[in-house]
């Protein structure tokens, strides 16, 4: 799906994307960041791996938070949760390696995946959990989606879910603010889509079953069920012809 065509100028002065001052964690200097007013945008349709879709500025793009003055950069929902241990490395390491970088108001897949890079070296340093590094990586097979590049988006979708695989035996909930059963399900969907239907399957039958779970969320796992069946049985029978 493809945004409307609002120039960078257009979303800037409707206040569709606003700058926020923000304090890093790191550094303890002040700096500003572009935002998406949530209120003032549309959600057109969604994925089956839950990456959703909106008009006319998408706010995936802006998930990344980064310091311009020292560059530590994390998804916005990790960003102020650092130990003194974390931010001690990152202090250490950034101050050795970081080059001030100016980004523009309005993002394009180009910077946001150049915030991506930044922030997966930042959680590299400070030894972050599973989880926020598999979030890195199901949010850069998004933006190449986005760009078509089928390979990419592959390569960091299988990352994804061996990250929130291992992450689902040793985190607590929430998970990147998924409870259990939106995150179960989001591996199985993950998994699907890397064509590993019997991985999914083990994940999404599970869900089906599940009496307190979210309608919409339910119906999402019912179909994609559906589907599953259809594909295991698909690959079974191509295996039968192949003996």
């Amino acid at each position: 799906m493809s945004e409307t065509n609002k120039t960078a100028e257009e979303l800037i002065n409707e206040r569709y994307v606003v700058e926020k001052e923000a304090t890093c964690p790191v550094c303890e200097s002040h700096f500003k960041h572009s935002i998406v007013r949530k209120i003032k945008i549309k959600n057109v349709g969604s994925d089956i791996d839950l990456r959703h879709y909106y008009e006319p500025v998408d706010p995936l793009y802006y998930d990344i938070t980064t310091c311009s003055q020292c560059g530590y950069a994390a998804d916005a929902i990790f960003f102020d949760t650092l130990k003194r241990a974390q931010r001690d490395k990152l202090v250490t390491e950034l101050s050795k390696q970081y080059t001030s970088v100016k980004y523009p108001a309005v993002y394009t897949a180009k910077e946001t995946l150049a915030m991506i890079k930044q922030a997966f070296f930042c959680a590299d340093i400070k030894e972050s959990l599973k989880s926020e590094k598999a979030y890195l990586c199901l949010k850069t097979a998004w933006l190449f989606r986005d760009l078509g590049d089928k390979e990419k988006e592959m390569k960091f979708l299988e990352s994804a879910a061996l990250g929130f695989e291992a992450a689902y035996t040793e985190e607590e909930f929430p998970i990147c603010t998924m409870d259990n059963y939106t995150y179960r399900y989001l591996i199985g969907a993950i998994n699907y889509l890397c064509g590993e239907y019997e991985k999914s399957s083990r994940w999404i039958y599970e869900i089906v079953a599940e009496q307190n779970i979210n309608p919409r969320l339910k119906k999402r796992a019912e179909d994609l069920k559906n589907d599953l069946r259809q594909k295991i049985a698909e690959a079974a029978e191509k295996k039968k012809k192949e003996q």
